[in-house]
């Protein structure tokens, strides 16, 4: 089964690519959402998720990460805090113009793309996670469209939240950073991660979830 979803997956992704270009920001995402992804490749403390093929992992420490397709990076941010809450969102509540809501059954989220000089900057935020790049314009499509894919994978593990919750694991930084509130200026995790911007050792899959 796992096979067949895989296949249907990358079906989706590789034959939207062609129309990929002339879609607008909403199709995306609603084609994406209306795919139940039911399938993992990485695995991490406390959740798993999906990497579409062409990209990987390069960098993970302490529910951030780093993803590539060896041409931009992917800076995802899991935000287990507001998960164990079960914290609420309303995209009313981010200061930014350009916010576009993302409700899909009983998750929600939202989209903004800001222009940063020449560039563009892409925030997504779904499933209690979040991921930021910068891209040019004509690659806005595509990094939303992994974007999607990637959040809307992610699949938790309540029990293991709940140990690592409970062992005070999150304390020292669970107020530092939140996905619920948009940041006003560059984005500092961006700004952190752009420090590590010449690792480029795979890392490994750890804490595998059965």
């Amino acid at each position: 089964m796992k096979k067949i979803c895989l296949i249907l997956l990358m079906s989706l992704i590789i034959c939207g690519c062609t129309n990929i270009a002339s879609s607008n920001y909403n199709e995306i995402i609603k084609n994406v959402l209306s795919q139940k992804i039911n399938i993992s490749n990485t695995y991490r403390n406390g959740y798993k998720y999906y990497i579409p093929r062409e990209m990987r992992s390069i960098r993970y420490s302490d529910f951030n990460e780093t993803i590539t397709d060896n041409k931009t990076n992917y800076y995802l941010y899991i935000d287990l805090v507001s998960y164990y809450n079960k914290a609420t969102f309303d995209y009313k509540d981010i200061n930014d113009n350009n916010v576009i809501p993302i409700n899909h059954k009983d998750k929600s989220g939202y989209l903004t793309i800001n222009k940063k000089n020449d560039k563009y900057l892409v925030e997504m935020m779904y499933n209690y996670a979040k991921i930021e790049v910068i891209v040019d314009s004509k690659n806005i499509n595509q990094a939303i469209l992994n974007s999607i894919t990637i959040l809307s994978s992610i699949k938790y593990n309540r029990k293991i939240i709940n140990n690592i919750i409970g062992d005070d694991i999150l304390n020292t930084n669970e107020s530092d950073y939140s996905i619920f509130e948009k940041n006003k200026d560059n984005s500092e995790f961006i700004h952190y991660e752009e420090i590590y911007d010449n690792y480029e050792e795979e890392i490994p899959d750890m804490d595998l979830i059965n």
